[in-house]
């Protein structure tokens, strides 16, 4: 008697406790587990768009044309008095890099603004021949021949379709690139162009990339970027992110060989992107969660409570817990066939 009792309230706290506290709690996960997945997938495709325009921003020359650009609007909008002091800046920024030639608006070298390397007299007619060249007038074969010698290149009419970006000249650390623009300045004051030489050697390795990672590592508070680079001995990481760790750098190591975009841990999810020069770049974002812990502490709190109602309710018989047996089925029926439902819905 005493045995088919207890058998009868296992069987009760079972039904109507234990497995709805059971299906409630895998139901919770599956939702949590598919919602995750989906906001990772979209993270993913975010780190992909970041990642794209970091490598697109990994240009060194490309730095060096746009601040050149930005130095000369700069010293076009002041006194002639504080141009000098405004390209010093420039030169600091970028030492041993850049030979630099400014021109007034009738196309003649400024002395105290420009680089001695080259005769001002032979850049002047250069410079004054690639203006006509853009104004319809081709460039007689003395002047191109001027122009290469000074580019120490044979590609001096293709720097004529390069106005106000950079041309690369050919893999050397002395004049590795070249650009130039001119203006429409009648003012005397005013300037009327620049033409540029820019030279690798003066280039400090993974300057714009570190430049372009610190400013999105500001921007983007919860993803943090970073490269690693393989060419070194040993292999040099450069992320900054209290989610790395030594086991960290060991799966980076091991997505690398094996050729994965993406990387899942335990506290944090990553891309890798390769990089144009040596190595990858990286996307670190920690792992997004669906339901806020309030939601989870809630349901156990609710979960440990319904089981201890049922549990009370079966240790003092039926006439506390004396719901009908067709109501328990409909119920627990309803609880059954509704989870997975809300669980297809959500996901």
């Amino acid at each position: 008697m005493e045995l088919g009792k207890f058998l009868k309230n296992t069987l009760i706290t079972l039904v109507f406790a234990v497995f709805p506290i059971i299906v409630l709690q895998v139901a919770i996960w599956q939702v949590e587990q598919l919602e995750v997945e989906k906001k990772i997938r979209q993270k993913w495709m975010e780190h992909e768009r970041l990642l794209a325009k970091l490598n697109d921003a990994d240009d060194q020359p490309g730095m060096v044309g746009r601040s050149i650009r930005k130095f000369f609007d700069q010293m076009r909008k002041i006194p002639p008095s504080e141009r000098q002091s405004e390209l010093r800046k420039l030169f600091r920024l970028y030492p041993n890099t850049i030979d630099l030639y400014i021109f007034s608006p009738s196309g003649k070298v400024i002395g105290n603004l420009s680089s001695k390397r080259h005769s001002h007299r032979a850049i002047g007619r250069v410079f004054g021949a690639m203006v006509q060249d853009k104004n319809g007038k081709q460039m007689s074969a003395g002047e191109t021949g001027l122009l290469n010698a000074i580019l120490n290149s044979s590609v001096g009419l293709d720097l004529l379709r390069y106005s106000g970006r950079i041309m690369i000249l050919g893999k050397r650390d002395t004049d590795g690139f070249a650009g130039w623009d001119f203006t429409k300045a009648t003012n005397e004051d005013d300037l009327g162009g620049y033409f540029a030489l820019i030279h690798p050697r003066g280039f400090i390795p993974d300057r714009t990339l570190k430049l372009s990672i610190q400013w999105l590592n500001r921007r983007w508070k919860q993803t943090k970027f970073g490269y690693v680079d393989i060419a070194t001995t040993p292999i040099r990481f450069n992320v900054s992110n209290s989610l790395v760790n030594e086991n960290f750098l060991n799966d980076v190591l091991v997505a690398i060989s094996g050729y994965n975009r993406h990387i899942r841990r335990k506290n944090c999810h990553v891309s890798l992107a390769l990089r144009k020069g040596n190595g990858y770049l990286l996307a670190i974002s920690p792992l997004p969660v669906f339901f806020p812990e309030w939601f989870s502490l809630a349901v156990n709190i609710s979960c440990l409570l319904w089981f201890s109602l049922v549990f009370h309710g079966v240790a003092k018989g039926e006439q506390t817990f004396s719901i009908r047996i067709p109501f328990k089925l409909v119920g627990l029926f309803i609880f059954a066939v509704g989870t997975p439902a809300i669980i297809l819905l959500i996901g």
